[in-house]
């Protein structure tokens, strides 16, 4: 396959300047060829993939085993969008018609049915659901990837608002999610019910006024933010609050649950990808770029 390269870094450090990048809440991938990867500072904390490497650590991710919820179905989702925002004609190593692409959706939905289906709470909307088992009303500040596969996990026989900064998405999620409250956020009659989920990356300073000024404010918040937290927590002491590294707490106690079969499916992936480097194929029309 062509000489792909990505570059691991966490979200904490600075973040790459140019090139093709895909953002989770905790991580920031870059992808490369080999003859880039001299056009890109590396940092000693960053991981450098090269090749079959490279497929290995990106289906890992994909299957959850790198997530702090084992087998988390989010990261598969978000990875399938910044696919389909990237332009073929300038990526053609990263397009959705590239040989790789197609073996590494393959292989993740496959280990996804065979092994990790099934195998308990893997993601942020059933820890959430069962968190805010008994509270009635929820708002949710976002309308993007997080959000929306929040929603469907917690929405059943509650009432719900829908807080987003772009307007121009209200018709769609409006169609999406017929029975969900959808509100402008930030606006002068923003209100938010008894328990608050934070999953956008919006500024502290906008979220606390409008909390400060109303008189039945949220007596819960779950903050996914990957930072912001400790300065939301010290503004607004009276309210409970649980921030990411919360929710990573409450996934660890399925580690060892799960460590066993994170190792094999570890070994299954590093066999299947390096089968797939090594393979010989028949190309009539000569030599022609592997990544297509």
């Amino acid at each position: 396959m062509e000489e792909l390269v990505i570059i691991n870094r966490n979200t904490q450090e600075k973040s790459f300047q140019n090139g093709l990048v895909w953002t989770t809440c905790l991580r920031q991938i870059l992808f490369i060829t080999k003859d880039e990867l001299n056009d890109h500072k590396i940092y000693d904390s960053d991981l450098v993939f090269n090749s079959t490497e490279a497929l290995e650590f990106l289906a890992e991710v994909l299957c959850g085993l790198k997530s702090p919820v084992f087998g988390e179905t989010e990261v598969f989702g978000q990875f399938k969008i910044f696919l389909d925002s990237v332009p073929a004609s300038d990526h053609l190593i990263i397009s959705p018609r590239a040989k790789w692409i197609r073996f590494l959706f393959e292989l993740v939905k496959e280990l996804r049915t065979d092994y990790i289906k099934n195998t308990g709470s893997n993601s942020y909307g059933s820890t959430l659901r069962k968190l805010t088992r008994d509270v009635s009303g929820l708002s949710i500040i976002g309308a993007g990837q997080l959000a929306t596969e929040i929603l469907p996990w917690i929405s059943k026989n509650k009432k719900i608002q829908l807080h987003v900064r772009n307007t121009e998405k209200y018709e769609e999620l409006s169609v999406k999610f017929p029975t969900v409250k959808i509100t402008k956020l930030f606006s002068e009659d923003t209100r938010f019910d008894k328990a608050l989920i934070i999953a956008a990356p919006i500024d502290n300073a906008d979220l606390i006024a409008v909390i400060e000024r109303t008189q039945d404010k949220p007596e819960f918040i779950y903050d996914l933010r990957a930072s912001g937290f400790e300065e939301l927590r010290h503004d607004l002491k009276n309210i409970k609050m649980l921030s990411l590294s919360d929710f990573f707490g409450i996934f660890s106690e399925d580690k060892i649950k799960f460590e066993n079969l994170k190792i094999k499916i570890s070994h299954i992936i590093q066999q299947r990808c390096v089968d797939y480097s090594n393979r010989s194929e028949i190309r009539p029309n000569g030599w022609d770029d592997l990544c297509l």
